[in-house]
């Protein structure tokens, strides 16, 4: 469940690395978790969609000017901590 995903998410981060964004573009799948780092919450997803990998879209409350020409499916992929696993399976096991 989220809240435990939350707790341990600090174990998988490492705070003071950069990764560039050739690192990013090896990657097949990303998730977009609400927030950032630096920067805005749409240039992070601009990074994220330049890399060419798939982008699981927390499904978060807020909703920016932008989405509306976004497209579940086509731009991204929606999740939620129930749907997640089953979404990363299929899109990692697509050849696309």
């Amino acid at each position: 469940n989220l809240p435990n995903i939350l707790k341990r998410l600090p174990e998988g981060l490492e705070s003071d690395r950069w990764y560039p964004e050739t690192y990013y573009a090896t990657r097949k799948l990303l998730v977009h978790l609400p927030g950032g780092t630096t920067g805005s919450y749409s240039r992070n997803l601009n990074h994220l969609w330049g890399t060419g990998a798939v982008i699981l879209f927390w499904n978060a409350t807020t909703a920016e000017h932008y989405y509306a020409g976004l497209d579940d499916g086509e731009t991204h992929i929606i999740v939620d901590e129930t749907s997640a696993p089953g979404a990363a399976r299929r899109a990692l096991n697509d050849d696309a």
